[in-house]
């Protein structure tokens, strides 16, 4: 597989990220110590580059898993280029160097980008003063040192062909400055910038090729004359690639799997289709940077698919090396059974002449003859023409037994031996012909029992190894898929869960997220509710596709997690919660009065809930590919059809009961779910002393009046810069489309109780009240307790994978589920409970 950039790879990928030029720089992230991401934005559109130090540097559309913690680098480029503009992106000469300037004037800042050799990242002032640099370095034979407060000095390769006119008198000068044995690879690729596989392209396309000797182009003038005319080509082409968008181009081999599946494998990129390639299968981009972006973002999953492609042949081939093994063994019991069938019959055909020779060898033992006398006396009685001599073929007697050719079909004594069909049997001299014949038989029907216990063993054996081959090629299809890099969906930011009626609902972790959450995703037709405690989160249900009203289970699920978020959680305070529409919900404060960040207005009656319990769940959803999510969306709809008519019988039933929760609901609209991941969680007001909880419970007056009253979280620890600058960031560049699609899609893929026909994609963890998690396959109760969040977290998970009904394939998704990614949504200090916990903790 192509590993890095070569110079013409850049030259396509700069002429691209050119257009990115005005934006401002929002932020840096660190993937590891040598790759990184810049993410640029202006009012319409936002972008992420990421450059690997030695290797690539491209825009991309992909997720990519950022360290949790900057790395010192990091912050150091953070703290110089942070909200300054790319004013310009070049590369160095004809270097595979590129200078990021970013700012003007005194105050710009270069940040200088390595792709040859190990690599590196610089990052200089205005005056090319080294600030930080990723790798220090010295070049001993030029005196120049790389290090901070050091001057950087670009080494620049000089191409002493490159811009004179490319004709014949050139190629045959290079042609003689080498030896007669060189290939042109190593005449040319030295003097030009443009790489191997280029010149390998114009070559051929005037019938040379790179390993064509000098020697034998010299003495042709004609092939003197094509060279000329392929460094021209060459010249155009490098050109064109430099100053034109260029198209992208994956080499690439497909095979498949033993599911069928199709599996892309890709080997090289380039931003040109080269003639080497016209029979090779390749994938074209309409971009070159689409291409790249494509290669990287698929090479570690693609690297596993090629291991998976392995295994599953070395799984195979011990499958078929079984089957071989034991057909071979029932081919030998077969053989074995018809030769000792024929030893049988022969003796039985030939008894006479067997009865002779053991009355001769008796006869020989009973004179106490030795055993080289009795060899001689047969060679002898042979020599002679004793047909009975004739068919022994040697003594063996130290196990009192001889051996004797014999005819297998009837032989008449005029017959030659030779002309008929023969086998050697052993003859026991202690037995009489017709007992050697019988023991034979015996031993034929003991090869062919043994023969049918092999068949019926071996069966089950070829069985088993099927199953098993079988289940280790499923748990290397799904093992591939681990570990992928996913996109984030837009809610993951938030705490979030998908209620009982399959509704997202959302809340903010504080103050500053309850003020992004009201001003950006609180839409007509959706709700707001909220408790009156400090440190209440603001939560919304979204509304779903069909509007029709909100249910009140949705909304006690709602209300419990605005009231589990707050500090009632370590007090135990019992509490309820309110809602109220969208249009209830205002940050325009009365005249001469002040509302803090993450405090709203809110404009006639509140809906009060009844009293929320402090429980709450942990559980796993899966996202499933689409075909497996449309069998799940087809199976909930049959169900659902079959509810109607028994929900119809019960309206009339329950109207009495239900009044007051349709006064409450009456107005509501539903609304869409989605997915979840989430970003370090904090409680800024949790940590406060229980006669500090403030209950507001004021009854409402008959007639309606404007109430207007000010509520909200303070901030009282400082947020993450990073998820300042992602909430800043999405500002400017929500999109209302794209959130309901990524709502839709998530609500259908994510499933909590998947089955083993389901291709399962990961694992998220999600924290809800328990109620919303009835459906789910793994679930675990979470009460106020003291037990603390990192070993509640383990205890959760452990149980998750001593789970008899999960699956070989299910376990590796959850194993790959990290620490950190549950404790975002984690409440602070609670009892764990579920059904076997108790085993669970003795083993560990």
């Amino acid at each position: 597989m192509k590993g890095r950039f070569s110079l013409i790879d850049l030259l396509a990928v700069v002429q691209e990220l050119r257009q990115y030029i005005g934006m401002r720089l929002n932020l840096i992230y660190d993937i590891n110590t040598k790759t990184y991401l810049l993410k640029l934005s202006k009012p319409d559109k936002k972008v992420m580059i990421i450059f690997e130090s030695g290797i690539r540097l491209h825009s991309t559309d992909y997720g990519w898993s950022k360290n949790i913690m900057p790395s010192g680098f990091t912050m150091k480029l953070r703290k110089h280029l942070r909200d300054k503009r790319l004013e310009d992106i070049s590369v160095v000469g004809l270097d595979r160097i590129v200078d990021m300037r970013f700012g003007n004037g005194p105050t710009a800042c270069h940040l200088i980008i390595e792709l040859y050799d190990r690599g590196n990242v610089v990052l200089t002032d205005s005056e090319y003063v080294i600030l930080n640099i990723l790798r220090a370095r010295t070049i001993e034979a030029d005196n120049v040192r790389y290090a901070v407060r050091e001057t950087y000095v670009v080494e620049v390769r000089e191409f002493e062909e490159y811009r004179r006119t490319a004709d014949e008198e050139m190629a045959s000068r290079l042609l003689h400055a080498c030896q007669p044995g060189d290939t042109l690879h190593k005449c040319l690729v030295p003097h030009f910038p443009y790489g191997p596989v280029l010149l390998e392209h114009c070559l051929l396309e005037n019938k040379l090729s790179l390993r064509m000797k000098v020697q034998a182009v010299i003495g042709d003038q004609s092939l003197v004359s094509a060279l000329a005319l392929s460094l021209s080509l060459a010249f155009e082409l490098f050109e064109k690639i430099c100053n034109e968008p260029s198209r992208g181009y994956l080499k690439m081999t497909v095979e498949e799997n033993t599911a069928g599946e199709r599996i892309e494998i890709f080997h090289e990129f380039h931003p040109y289709f080269f003639s080497q390639f016209a029979n090779s299968e390749c994938k074209q981009f309409d971009t070159f940077n689409g291409a790249v972006d494509e290669y990287f973002s698929k090479l570690d999953s693609q690297k596993c698919q090629q291991k998976q492609l392995q295994q599953e042949r070395a799984a195979l081939k011990r499958l078929e090396n079984v089957r071989q093994d034991h057909e071979q063994r029932l081919a030998n019991l077969q053989a074995d059974q018809m030769l000792k069938e024929r030893m049988a019959v022969a003796v039985e055909l030939n008894s006479e002449t067997v009865e002779q020779a053991l009355a001769v060898l008796r006869s020989a033992i009973a004179m106490k003859l030795e055993w080289f006398q009795i060899n001689e006396m047969i060679q002898d009685a042979r020599d002679l023409g004793d047909p009975v001599a004739g068919k022994i073929v040697r003594l063996c007697l130290e196990r009192n037994a001889f051996v004797m050719r014999l005819p297998v079909d009837v032989f008449d004594d005029d017959q030659e031996l030779g002309d008929a069909e023969t086998v050697d049997v052993e003859i026991d001299l202690a037995l009489s012909s017709h007992q050697n014949s019988r023991r034979w038989f015996s031993q034929m029907k003991e090869s062919a029992l043994k023969q049918k216990k092999t068949i019926a063993a071996g069966g089950k054996a070829l069985k088993s190894a099927e199953l098993r081959t079988k289940e280790q090629l499923k748990s290397t299809r799904q093992k591939t898929n681990i570990g992928k890099v996913r996109k984030m969906f837009w809610f993951e930011k938030f705490h979030w869960f998908f209620s009982s009626d399959r509704l997202l609902v959302i809340a903010g972790r504080d103050a500053k997220q309850n003020e992004i959450l009201v001003k950006r995703y609180l839409k007509p037709g959706d709700l707001y509710v909220h408790a009156d405690l400090r440190g209440a989160a603001s939560v919304v249900i979204k509304q779903s596709e069909d509007k029709g009203p909100i249910p009140p289970k949705t909304l006690n699920e709602a209300a419990a997690l605005a009231v589990c978020l707050s500090a009632a959680w370590e007090s135990k305070v019992v509490t309820s919660a309110w809602w109220v529409k969208h249009d209830q919900v205002s940050k325009s404060a009365p005249s001469g009065e002040y509302l803090k960040t993450g405090g709203f207005m809110i404009r006639g009656k509140k809906n009060y809930l009844t009293a929320s319990q402090l429980v709450m769940g942990f559980g796993l959803l899966f996202r499933l590919d689409s075909e497996s999510a449309a069998r799940h969306l087809e199976k909930r709809c049959q169900a659902e059809d079959g509810l109607d008519g028994e929900e119809a019988n019960c309206d009339n039933l329950q109207d009495e009961q239900n009044k007051p929760r349709k006064l409450v609901t009456s107005e509501l609209s539903e609304q869409s779910f989605n997915s979840v991941n989430s970003e370090e969680f904090s409680y800024p007001d949790v940590e406060i002393p229980l006669d500090g909880l403030k209950l507001e419970s004021e009854k409402e007056t008959q007639h309606e009046e404007e109430e207007e009253k000010e509520f909200g979280k303070a901030t009282a620890a400082a947020v993450e810069e990073e998820e300042e600058e992602d909430d800043d960031d999405e500002d400017e560049g929500y999109d209302v489309n794209v959130v309901q699609n990524e709502t839709l899609d998530a609500i259908q893929c994510l499933i909590g109780n998947p089955t083993e026909d389901d291709n399962i994609l990961f694992a998220l963890p999600v924290c809800a009240p328990y109620a919303a998690l009835s459906n789910y396959k793994f679930k675990v109760k979470l009460t106020p307790g003291t037990t603390k969040k990192g070993k509640a977290i383990k205890t959760a998970i452990d149980l998750f994978m001593q789970d008899r009904t999960a699956w070989p394939g299910l376990r590796e998704f959850i194993k790959v589920i990290q620490e950190q990614d549950v404790a975002r949504d984690f409440p602070g200090k609670v009892k764990v409970s579920a059904p076997n916990l108790h085993s669970v903790r003795k083993k560990r």
